[in-house]
């Protein structure tokens, strides 16, 4: 376990580790309405966390945004981003498939080219918490359709999905880049 402060420093979390070196992939079925108070409290991870509700609405608190993901959207969450997650409406149902990823599955750890030219615009941008794909614009439907395939392709584990999500992963990626220009809104 690791300890890790906020930004302020106010309070301390911990975490437990969600991937690992010989795949750094995990995939997580969350169903807000049976955890307490209906809600994944306020965490922390090393790991982007790319998360497609599935039924009902969630709210991702990411410092003072309070983002509403609906079903059918997904969100991606920087690495290091302290937030929760809740179900708008606690008696309905809100499901989520979550994954989180490594972004050392990417790109290395030596600052190369690649490192500098693609990973640090994004993981390196302090203003960079979060992405969010709706089904309203074709890029979101597009995104959507990519993390849908990830996830499919994570709980299937067929020969080879490894190397495919991670060519997925990089689609994703370019679309972060695309979007770390404009808004966080795809």
């Amino acid at each position: 376990m690791n300890n890790k402060n906020d930004i302020n420093g106010e309070w301390k979390d911990y975490y437990a580790e969600h991937t690992n070196k010989e795949y750094p992939v995990g995939v997580y079925y969350i169903d807000l309405n049976k955890m307490i108070m209906d809600s994944v409290r306020l965490h922390w991870h090393p790991e982007i966390e790319l998360d497609f509700v599935k039924t009902g609405t969630a709210i991702y608190n990411l410092g003072e945004d309070a983002i509403e993901v609906e079903a059918g959207a997904a969100i991606i969450i920087n690495e290091g981003r302290i937030h929760s997650i809740e179900n708008k409406y606690p008696d309905k149902d809100c499901v989520i498939i979550s994954m989180l990823f490594n972004i050392g599955y990417l790109f290395d750890a030596n600052g190369s080219f690649l490192s500098a030219k693609y990973k640090e615009p994004i993981t390196g941008n302090q203003a960079f918490g979060y992405a969010l794909f709706t089904p309203k614009t074709k890029s979101g439907r597009e995104g959507i359709d990519t993390i849908n395939n990830i996830l499919k392709i994570n709980l299937d584990k067929k020969y080879g999905y490894e190397i495919i999500t991670k060519g997925l992963l990089c689609n994703i990626w370019i679309q972060l880049l695309d979007l770390s220009l404009k808004e966080n809104d795809i």
